[in-house]
């Protein structure tokens, strides 16, 4: 019987420890191929086979595959990290894997244009959906053509990152050219594969935030919900709390709903869960900013289980392993997340307050990932946050009102 399921690494600041778990509980044997097992907190205390091995070769993956664990044994390849899903695209189309068995998923062309955001820019633009103005710029001359084009303020970013590393509010050309120059200086991304060299110029929006969670199957796109997003760190752009499902007018849902659909069809996706994020207005609609072909981060999988007792981490699995998938939502409560940041550099030298706000009625979690010692700064990327507190009530303020309330009992010491 084919019961391993093959996990291409993970994200670390979401749910891709809990992937693992999640995947021993429902009966598979998840085997764990990782370039560096010492990247994730907690990897030990699941019941993972792992392997290291080259996770940027196709064939070195393949090898593995074929030799150490044997294709007749696998049901299904997956991973929950930004990085790897267009390799596991890649893998799932190689002749020698084919040639033992079919795995559900995207062809990696499509996976490829979500990637890459000047991509998915163009596949918009070619389907007339509403996005930001843009201009791609592949080397420092280039940049003064789109700022011609967009005029300041706008966003810089590059195309292919993740995490919002590297995202930034700029109202002066210098800060433009400084943020190209390095970007352009980065040759390969935190996992170690080449960046595309590219940086996207956008219009800055100034509508609220949300992002949007689907689940598609041959390219039917069913909506779970829609969260409602805050940032911190401006002019940087991290996400700071999450709200699920957001307070938004049926009328406006329908709008954003369709308009996702729409981009989705554009760019082509088939199978699986997708976090889109998106502006909205009554005015002027709904403006999509990027499509994530995966699971949402940010522990939103998390708040959907509190919020509507649907567990996504579960339908990716059962769609991996080419099982029967059930996207029946009923929401009953409204979950939400507050991230923990520093308000200043420095060395974090305790945490303190933990207990007391697990404590509070509503909150389900507290968690840490800041440890004493660290070196610390207000937030410019998903990484610089250092912990987080989930509570679910029945209403939309009750929730505000707990998290508000739980994290002004956590102080952070950074000194």
């Amino acid at each position: 019987m084919k019961n391993v399921l093959v996990f291409l690494e993970a994200n670390t600041t979401g749910s891709g420890m809990a992937a693992l778990h999640k995947a021993d509980l429902m009966g598979f044997h998840p085997v764990f191929l990782t370039q560096n097992p010492q990247r994730y907190i907690g990897l030990e205390q699941t019941k993972a086979e792992v392997i290291i091995c080259d996770t940027n070769d196709l064939n070195a993956i393949q090898n593995v595959l074929l030799k150490h664990i044997g294709l007749s044994q696998v049901c299904g390849i997956t991973t929950t990290s930004d990085f790897y899903v267009e390799l596991v695209a890649a893998l799932s189309e190689c002749p020698a894997v084919l040639e033992h068995t079919h795995f559900v998923g995207n062809p990696s062309h499509v996976l490829h244009t979500c990637r890459n955001k000047a991509l998915t820019r163009a596949c918009l633009a070619a389907a007339s959906i509403q996005q930001p103005r843009f201009c791609v710029a592949r080397s420092e001359a280039e940049v003064g053509s789109g700022l011609a084009q967009l005029g300041l303020p706008c966003i810089i970013k590059p195309v292919d990152d993740s995490g919002s590393n590297n995202v930034k509010f700029c109202t002066r050309e210098e800060e433009v050219y400084e943020l190209t120059r390095h970007i352009l200086s980065i040759p390969r991304n935190v996992r170690g594969q080449p960046n595309q060299q590219a940086v996207l110029l956008e219009e800055y929006i100034e509508y609220r935030e949300y992002s949007v969670e689907m689940f598609s199957i041959h390219g039917e796109a069913t909506c779970i919900g829609i969260t409602e997003k805050h940032l911190t760190g401006f002019p940087f752009f991290v996400e700071a709390r999450h709200i699920f499902p957001a307070p938004l007018p049926l009328a406006a849902q329908e709008k954003i709903i369709l308009t996702v659909q729409q981009a989705l069809h554009a760019v082509g996706f088939q199978n699986g869960p997708t976090h889109t994020e998106i502006k909205w207005s009554m005015q002027q609609g709904c403006v999509i900013l990027e499509i994530n072909p995966r699971l949402a981060g940010g522990m939103i999988p998390t708040l959907i289980m509190h919020a509507a007792n649907i567990d996504l981490l579960e339908q990716q699995i059962r769609l991996a392993a080419n099982q029967s998938v059930s996207l029946e939502v009923e929401c009953r409560q409204v979950a939400g997340i507050q991230f923990l940041v520093a308000d200043r550099n420095g060395v974090l030298t305790e945490i303190e307050g933990i207990h007391e706000a697990h404590g509070l009625p509503g909150v389900k979690e507290v968690r840490t990932t800041g440890r004493p010692g660290q070196q610390v700064r207000p937030p410019q990327n998903a990484y610089d946050r250092l912990g987080s507190v989930i509570a679910a009530t029945e209403t939309y303020e009750e929730t505000v009102r707990t998290l508000n309330q739980a994290t002004r009992l956590i102080t952070l010491h950074v000194h």
